[in-house]
């Protein structure tokens, strides 16, 4: 699992070490990665009395490989 580095400034990947800027984006040449951190979309809903929700459409993606390809959703 793509974890926030203790510093707080990339995201970091412990099986491959991968790293990702905040944007997703991979950071440096030898990345083990073959692309960029996958987007997922999200919406903020308001609830009754003003509470706000964070609703993400996960969807899972192939790793490894170079292009998105979907495994499954949810």
């Amino acid at each position: 699992m793509v974890q926030l580095a203790s510093n707080h400034d990339h995201f970091q990947c412990p099986c491959h070490n991968s790293r990702f800027e905040i944007n997703g984006k991979r950071i440096g040449p030898q990345n083990p990665s073959p692309r960029d951190m996958d987007r997922l979309e999200v919406e903020i809903r308001e609830e009754e009395e003003e509470e706000e929700e964070v609703w993400v459409r996960f969807e899972r993606f192939k790793s490894g490989i170079s292009q998105k390809q979907l495994v499954s959703q949810s």
